[in-house]
């Protein structure tokens, strides 16, 4: 009976220290699980956030990339329309200027030929300087007419260049807009699809 009970304490003990280390097993690999999951977690987190990062420095590349682009088109536009304004005032003055030098030269010659006519008192040059007279004021009325109409062909020029460069300009800037926004629904796209995913790993 001694040695049945020994025998049985033996066994007991035995099973009780399995057991435990049967617990202390079913523990071990519980928190590997629990820490294997953690890691995961946490790598997903690392992801969703990277990927946030990404999808905010995308943003503001194409902000960076749109606002330089409109710096770039108003410096065109503006040099493009100092360069229209510039050769037009130059073409005016030009004009100007010919016309100016030949209504000098026109009053010299003038002023010349009237002297020497005064200095004749003949009558009979009486109807010959009359009709000089009339003579150079059909001239000067030909030159103010000419300079007049070509002053307003000139502004007329100007103003078609620069509505056609307005319009132009308009048509430029709709495009970038609609660029813009092309861009702005890709990326808007992309990131439902990012969503999509990040609740599917959810």
């Amino acid at each position: 009976l001694a040695l049945q009970h020994h025998h049985a304490q033996l066994l007991h003990r035995h099973f009780s220290a399995w057991q435990l280390a049967q617990r202390h097993k079913e523990q071990s690999e519980h928190l590997a699980q629990q820490a294997a999951g953690t890691a995961l977690r946490r790598a997903f987190a690392r992801w969703e956030l990277y990927v946030v990062l990404c999808a905010e420095e995308a943003e503001r590349y194409r902000l960076a990339q749109s606002h330089h682009n409109r710096r770039l088109l108003s410096w065109g536009f503006r040099a493009l329309w100092r360069n229209v304004r510039e050769a037009s005032l130059k073409q005016v003055r030009r004009n100007l200027a010919c016309q100016q030098h030949r209504i000098v030269l026109t009053t010299r010659f003038w002023a010349c030929w009237r002297s020497h006519l005064e200095q004749k008192e003949d009558e009979q040059h009486r109807p010959l300087t009359l009709a000089a007279v009339s003579h150079h004021s059909r001239g000067l009325l030909q030159t103010s007419l000419r300079t007049w109409r070509q002053r307003a062909c000139g502004e007329r020029q100007q103003k078609l260049q620069c509505a056609k460069a307005d319009q132009h300009r308009e048509a430029v800037v709709l495009s970038a807009a609609f660029q813009a926004w092309e861009l702005f629904k890709d990326h808007q796209l992309w990131w439902s699809e990012m969503n999509g995913v990040a609740a599917g790993y959810h």
